[in-house]
């Protein structure tokens, strides 16, 4: 982070990440408040967000890279870190307030909060979140040969407040904890 802040102190209107999705993910917090354009070449494991975003491995990502295509896309934020793919808050007892007009409580604090900002790559003007609230399956035997009758919820929504009175939330985002 420290070198792209540098980097970009300097001038540079342009930062080429070269990594997977958690190095993404780390700068993405940097360059998204200075307007500054984000190049991804991928490399290694877990690259789901350079495969979200259409951009091939290897060599092809640095032809890719050298057409100077650039796409607009909409990022999710939870408090002062952005996401291109997801965040999943885990199970937990939890109020979400959602676009300032209704609430969900938990009443089973075995459930996983999935946000998806999966609609911008169908549609950049579409700034919703698809958000899916998804049950727990318990044990090994049930996650590989149970079939739960447990439906997930799911809601699009444009914004999202979470509290919990007792403790912070571990959120991941785009593979990260934050």
């Amino acid at each position: 982070k420290a070198t792209i802040e540098e980097e970009i102190r300097k001038g540079a209107t342009t930062i080429v990440i070269v990594g997977n999705d958690k190095t993404i993910s780390q700068a993405i917090d940097v360059i998204v408040p200075k307007n500054v354009i984000l190049g991804i070449i991928p490399i290694g494991e877990e690259n789901a967000i350079a495969e979200l975003l259409g951009i091939p491995a290897g060599e092809n990502a640095c032809k890719t890279l050298s057409a100077r295509m650039i796409k607009s896309i909409n990022l999710g934020k939870i408090n002062d870190f952005y996401f291109i793919k997801e965040a999943i808050v885990p199970p937990t007892e939890a109020t979400i307030k959602c676009d300032d007009k209704y609430q969900i409580t938990y009443l089973e604090p075995k459930q996983t909060l999935h946000i998806f900002n999966y609609p911008f790559f169908d549609n950049p003007d579409n700034k919703s979140l698809i958000t899916e609230i998804l049950p727990e399956i318990q044990g090994l035997f049930f996650k590989m040969f149970k079939k739960t009758t447990e439906q997930k919820s799911v809601l699009n929504i444009n914004s999202l407040y979470i509290h919990n009175s007792s403790q912070n939330i571990p959120v991941t985002v785009d593979g990260q904890k934050i």
